[in-house]
């Protein structure tokens, strides 16, 4: 993680200079700070009548990529160190691509009055607490932190009802110098977020769901290659759902694992009250309608050893849709966001070993977090059914015991910012699987497989370790004296769970 951090580090701190030192010029014969700033300002987006999402086709092009700009209205009232700055998203330069540095216009109405402390907010993409500020000629360069939703507004009420959103319309961002893409987890860490690691491990029998009738071949000393995997990681957003796919070929593993939740005819709820703090908030996700898992892998040259590898997988892209209703979200310009990650646990014993599986699930319901009289709940589908068994497509061979563990949590966001800056309520969707097989020398076949699935959510935000590492050297490097603080707000909705299951297929049990 700390090759990860440091190499982030050096390219955003090459960016900054860059950019303060008035290195990168602007092409012969283009508008100055002041013309541009005018020469394209976006029409601000208030809307009265029915709900819905904001399409592409209505956005300029610097609105989708920067994204909405708040239209201040007498409906939501603002935290006095918030700064409204004019403009919108065509007064913005650029963005880094560690997401957390803006360079704007310095001319931009109200940029004059930002210092150091102040919420800053531009887009519901460009706000957040300015922990660094400096100008160069006609340009201001704003390092921005997290903020969360009540230290935006101090009273705001907003109640969007069910509402279609087309997830063909979701905008992907990526951000190619967030760290934490790729972390190696330790033994104890619950990768997948929260209590869903769920296969049966003994790491000193190196098992996964071991029987009584497993057969246990001496296979040397374990090799972590943890370092030494690097994933190709795709993630997807459209009619079909969200999900991702991994693909690793290196350090004696390969390994393709791909997942993706259903969700047909999407929709989104949201009542939001604020009033000098979070009083209520319910948001409910509709339209899930299942959960698909399908992975195979193997290891290559080890031998005589136990390729492990355990590693967290984080896309550098989200998949955000923007959503209009009226003055108050015009005002408070909130957007879904939907972020995702992949927890990756293998114990493959010996010379080209192999493992795979398929589980296809369907469910009816919603995702459902809500925060009312001072305590949250969590509701989950109904109805869990498996059109297609892990277990009973467990396929491999090996000398030895084999298993793999894998997590993924989808997360939706009804917030402000950007990358791991999102803060809003949120829902999130769990759901890991253990699978194991014993050795094909064994006197039983034995199959097991384990899936649990849970929904939790909450609200604030919470920014995993490396980022928060990662901005504070750049922070230094500013001449700030300043820090990030990785969560704010947060308030977590104990997780319901969906199903928790073992099944076994041949001569074995579990481990007791």
């Amino acid at each position: 993680m700390k090759v990860v951090n440091r190499r982030f580090a050096l390219g955003t701190a090459s960016l900054v200079f860059i950019v303060l030192s008035g290195c990168k010029r602007r092409a012969p014969g283009s508008q100055t700070s002041v013309q541009r700033s005018h020469a394209r300002i976006s029409a601000p987006h208030v809307f009265n009548g029915t709900a819905r999402q904001l399409r592409k086709s209505e956005m300029s092009e610097a609105e989708i990529k920067y994204g909405i700009a708040p239209v201040p209205s007498n409906a939501v009232t603002y935290q006095p160190d918030v700064i409204i700055v004019g403009g919108g998203p065509d007064v913005i330069r650029s963005q880094s691509d560690s997401g957390f540095i803006w360079t704007i216009d310095a001319s931009a109405p109200h940029a004059d009055e930002l210092k150091e402390g102040d919420v800053f907010f531009l887009t519901n993409r460009a706000v957040g607490r300015i922990l660094a500020l400096q100008r160069k000629g006609d340009a201001l360069v704003v390092a921005v932190g997290p903020v969360d939703l009540t230290e935006i507004v101090s009273e705001a009420h907003i109640h969007i009802p069910e509402t279609p959103i087309d997830l063909n319309e979701a905008i992907p961002y990526t951000l190619s110098e967030v760290p934490g893409q790729q972390i190696h987890v330790a033994d104890n860490t619950h990768a997948s977020g929260g209590a869903v690691v769920p296969a049966i491990y003994q790491h000193r029998a190196r098992t996964f769901g071991a029987s009584s009738n497993a057969h246990f071949l001496p296979i040397g000393e374990q090799t972590n290659v943890s370092g030494q995997v690097k994933f190709k990681v795709t993630p997807a957003a459209n009619s079909s759902g969200v999900g991702m796919r991994i693909v690793s070929d290196g350090g004696g593993l390969t390994l393709s694992a791909a997942v993706q939740v259903h969700i047909t005819k999407p929709t989104i709820k949201l009542d939001l009250d604020i009033s000098n703090g979070l009083k209520t908030v319910v948001l409910e996700l509709g339209g899930p309608a299942g959960l698909t898992w399908k992975f195979n892998a193997g290891s290559k040259d080890q031998v005589g050893a136990l390729v492990d590898a355990n590693d967290l997988v984080v896309p550098d892209t989200d998949f955000v849709m923007n959503l209009i209703k009226d003055a108050a979200t015009a005002a408070l310009p909130l957007s879904a966001t939907f972020r995702q990650r992949m927890s990756v646990k293998t114990a493959l014993g010996v010379r080209k070993s192999s493992l795979s599986a398929t589980g296809d699930y369907s469910f009816k319901g919603s995702f459902r977090v809500g925060y009312q009289n001072g305590s949250w709940i969590a509701d989950a589908p109904s109805n869990f059914t498996a059109n297609k068994s892990l277990v009973e497509s467990t396929d491999g061979n090996s000398v030895a015991i084999t298993g793999i563990d894998l997590g993924h949590v989808l997360t939706m966001i009804a917030g402000v910012g950007v990358a791991g800056f999102t803060a809003g309520p949120y829902v999130s969707f769990y759901s890991a699987l253990g699978v194991a097989r014993n050795s094909d020398i064994g006197m039983l076949a034995c199959n097991s497989a384990t899936l649990k699935v849970d929904v939790g959510g909450g609200a604030g935000y919470a920014i995993p370790r490396s980022i928060t590492q990662a901005i504070n050297y750049i922070l230094k490097l500013f001449g700030s004296k300043k820090q990030v603080v990785g969560y704010g707000g947060v308030a977590i909705a104990k997780p319901t769970t969906l199903i928790n299951t073992t099944d076994n297929r041949g001569g074995c049990r579990p481990i007791s």
